[in-house]
């Protein structure tokens, strides 16, 4: 505990020690929006760079174990979280394109970075309840995983949205920004909103999450999302934290099935199911998030039980204006698997992020414990929690 006493003075020392300036600007001056090109009124396109410098220290990973299976190691690993290159913008009024390439992990410790075409898109708007999207972006589930990196309120994403991102393809989470055919829209100004999406989920020769099989084949994944919000508080553009701006209050829920999941040498066949609700809010420099995520994963082998994965998270920040400064907690609960015995995790993060120049530059900070449950694989003999401190920067220009 003495690691956390230090990063709890050092929150409170930085909150009064951080200069004092305008509430309508940060110390080095508005956000950067990136490089604009204005053709006409109606074709314009954007480009921008975002790099997340990042160091960890203490124990970081299970897979990090002392020689006797015991103990977890700690390490030190510097790395670049994520380098991102945007591209996007109107060709006319009503269609919109988006582009991404991504080099994430570029510097970590037993990771290889490779470029990925993160997204890549177009979006056609018939009118304000019914535009058509095709191409590779986010699924239309999990808030915290759908709000951009750039704006996160805590440095890691939770461990079951995480995990839920891996559900429909690819366990390396690629899956998730897989090519999808999407109708969405919104009535009443914004009220209410709505996502329908289909995608390939599962493709043949990926290994899934869970099961650990190979995939022969499978049918399509249907995934759908509502978002509703009062008068007044419709949210403008989705994010963790919105640095004192304006207000929110949204209740969303989600749910996406894959069926006819097969493998290769075996006769087993799966059908997949996911559910999730989520409630966010802000007002001022107050921010509260929660969401549930529930996921199944149902064999057809006679007598085998449905593995069913879930969890939840609640976090909460405070934007203190005037110094850029904002505490932020998050608490998490993840069970892997709801058929076994104590196979469950928390995870309890404290930090704060400084806003030198909004989320164009910033640095945060997270000190992050999770402990396993008896019946977690993670839990060694005589250990059952990892403890890590994370620093990360974002320059986002």
């Amino acid at each position: 505990m003495k690691i956390l006493k230090i990063f709890l003075a050092a929150m409170l020392v930085a909150s009064f020690s951080a200069p004092v300036f305008a509430d309508t600007e940060f110390p080095l001056g508005k956000e950067t929006k990136g490089l604009s090109v204005k053709i006409d009124d109606d074709t314009k396109f954007n480009i921008r760079i975002r790099l997340q410098p990042r160091f960890d220290i203490g124990e970081t990973s299970t897979s990090l174990k002392a020689d006797d299976g015991k103990s977890y190691n700690s390490i030190n690993d510097m790395y670049l979280r994520r380098v991102r290159f945007e591209m996007g913008g109107n060709l006319t009024k009503e269609f919109k394109f988006g582009a991404e390439l991504e080099a994430d992990k570029t510097g970590k410790q037993d990771t290889t970075a490779v470029v990925y075409g993160y997204h890549l898109f177009g979006d056609y708007k018939f009118s304000d309840t019914f535009s058509l999207f095709f191409g590779k972006k986010k699924l239309p589930y999990s808030r915290v995983s759908l709000s951009s990196s750039s704006k996160q309120l805590i440095i890691e994403r939770p461990s079951v949205t995480e995990d839920a991102k891996k559900f429909f393809g690819d366990s390396t989470g690629h899956g998730y920004y897989g090519p999808q055919i999407m109708l969405h829209g919104k009535l009443a100004e914004g009220m209410f909103k709505y996502y329908a999406s289909v995608t390939d989920g599962w493709n043949p020769s990926q290994t899934t999450k869970w099961t650990s099989k190979t995939v022969e084949k499978s049918g399509l994944a249907y995934i759908g999302r509502v978002e509703i919000s009062p008068p007044g508080w419709v949210e403008e553009k989705q994010s963790d934290a919105h640095l004192g701006e304006e207000r929110h209050l949204t209740l969303a829920g989600h749910y996406g099935a894959q069926g006819s999941i097969e493998y290769k040498s075996s006769p087993d066949k799966e059908d997949r199911t996911l559910t999730g609700f989520d409630l966010s809010f802000h007002l001022g420099g107050i921010t509260l998030q929660g969401e549930y995520e529930s996921m199944e994963i149902t064999p057809n082998t006679s007598g085998t039980k449905a593995t069913k994965p879930n969890g939840w998270y609640g976090q909460a920040g405070y934007y203190i204006s005037g110094v850029a400064f904002e505490p932020a907690f998050r608490y998490e609960y993840y069970n892997k698997d709801s058929n076994k015995t104590d196979d469950d995790q928390t995870t309890t993060t404290f930090g704060f992020n400084w806003y030198p120049k909004g989320h164009s530059f910033k640095v945060s900070a997270n000190y992050v414990v999770t402990t396993f449950g008896k019946g977690n694989s993670s839990k060694l003999t005589d250990d059952d929690n990892l403890s890590s401190f994370q620093i990360q920067s974002q320059i986002y220009f």
